[in-house]
């Protein structure tokens, strides 16, 4: 069927409506072509990436994007199998395109040919044509990048070429040993031991301080999640790669330690019980090291708590005798003051560290006329606590009041407002009060003389 142009014409007013459409057809021509045209010539990015051969989109899961502890270095990040690039060629002529690396440790070598639609949406896009492959595995991002600046010039003047990496890698590792759930783990590169291992879940009895790293039959690293933990080391806390072994042993020596501790890993104590019961205490297994003292021993075990009694604490000792265990005392005011390095004992094998809580008691001594020890009352203040014992004798000293409280240090009374459990109220003692002392002096010698007079 055709149409004649000359009867439509003829038409009344449809020469020029016709015009105007053809006119606007081309003003749409000519905008689609500044607007559209060089982003699809040159794989410019426009509202979706663009899919070329060999490339395909893998969507970011949230273990794509875990945090980083800092930011990927060019030079130190080694390339492997299924690490996510983006490539982007500039200069002279201009695009870009994902891509990554093949099991092979590859990437295409792409270029942009003839527009072609593409997409769900159905947009007309750049396609891509396969040049080449360029190996990548094993090179760190800044050589991948200048293997593909050489790749490219070949084809291209005057363009410089920049290698992005867009997502890790994601791979396999073995956890076994001394833990409740031993299997296969995903990893990427910037996982380290302890989350892995945290995912395992160590037992009581594992070791914490000599994980074993194995890389390719062999131990390449021996980790110290203690270390890393107290002091933030982490050398002793390296990352994973692919196809590791990690290692846990059962631990070899350790010390119970149990009181009023915090507690750490699976003996931590919760903070609802610190808040709701000060006398909770807590009880665990810690894996003693060659050397380690009463000190490292309470590091490990989270540190003492605000309600521990100090003066009372002690370790129980087995002696040449399996069936009977002995005391030995130890002064942790001077220990974890740092006043007496020499009271710091060093501990065994089966060593129970025992650090009692605080009584619910508050002691007052001194110039009192009924000093011990009396029950705990919340918001009591130093005048009431002297008033339950009997109040102060005649010679007390009441400007040199002091408190001791359980860590050792000692405040004057009048900037204590509220006495804790465990303090210790001093009342200091007058030793020559000069007026009474005086009157005293004088009348004893003036008795003495008159006998001397009355004799003679």
């Amino acid at each position: 069927m055709s149409v004649d142009i000359s009867s439509l014409l003829s038409i009344p007013g449809a020469g020029k409506s016709l015009g105007i459409f053809l006119r606007l057809g081309v003003l749409m021509k000519i905008l689609w072509i500044f607007l559209f045209l060089p982003s699809l010539l040159f794989g410019q990015e426009t509202g979706e990436f663009v899919t070329p051969i060999g490339g395909s989109e893998v969507p970011e899961s949230p273990e794509m994007v875990e945090g980083q502890e800092r930011p990927i270095v060019s030079e130190d990040y080694i390339l492997h199998p299924g690490d996510g690039l983006m490539v982007i060629v500039s200069g002279r002529t201009h695009f870009s395109y994902p891509d990554r690396i093949t099991p092979e440790g590859k990437i295409y070598l792409q270029v942009p040919s003839q527009i072609g639609v593409g997409g769900k949406s159905g947009r007309l896009q750049p396609n891509f044509e396969i040049l080449g492959e360029v190996s990548l595995d094993g090179l760190s991002i800044k050589e991948g990048k200048d293997q593909l600046q050489k790749e490219f010039s070949r084809y291209y003047k005057g363009v410089q070429v920049s290698l992005i990496l867009r997502y890790f890698r994601r791979f396999k590792v073995f956890v076994v040993g001394e833990v409740f759930r031993p299997g296969i783990y995903s990893a990427n590169p910037i996982t380290r031991v302890s989350q892995v291992v945290t995912r395992a879940r160590l037992k009581g009895t594992s070791s914490r301080g000599r994980i074993e790293l194995q890389r390719k039959g062999e131990v390449v690293a021996l980790v110290d999640l203690h270390r890393f933990e107290e002091m933030g080391d982490r050398l002793v806390n390296p990352f994973v790669e692919d196809g590791d072994i990690i290692h846990v042993p059962p631990m070899e020596a350790s010390v119970t330690v149990t009181g009023a501790v915090y507690g750490s890993g699976i003996y931590q104590l919760r903070i609802s019980a610190l808040t709701a019961e000060q006398t909770r205490i807590s009880e665990g297994i810690y894996e003693l090291e060659e050397g380690e003292r009463v000190s490292d021993l309470i590091q490990k075990a989270g540190g003492v708590t605000p309600w521990a009694d100090l003066g009372r604490a002690y370790i129980e000792r087995s002696n040449p005798d399996p069936s009977h265990r002995v005391k030995i005392g130890i002064d942790l005011y001077s220990i974890l003051g740092g006043k007496d390095s020499s009271k710091d004992l060093e501990v065994v094998n089966g060593d129970i560290l025992m650090i009692p809580s605080l009584e619910d008691k508050v002691y007052v001594e001194g110039a009192v006329n009924q000093p011990g020890a009396f029950i705990y009352q919340p918001n009591l203040t130093v005048k009431d606590y002297i008033g339950q014992a009997g109040g102060t004798t005649e010679r007390a000293k009441l400007s040199g009041m002091k408190v001791r409280g359980t860590d050792g240090l000692t405040k004057k009374s009048e900037k204590v407002q509220v006495v804790k459990r465990g303090d210790t109220i001093i009342v200091p003692r007058v030793n020559f009060k000069w007026w009474q002392d005086y009157l005293t002096v004088v009348t004893a010698a003036t008795s003495l003389a008159i006998a001397w007079l009355t004799i003679r």
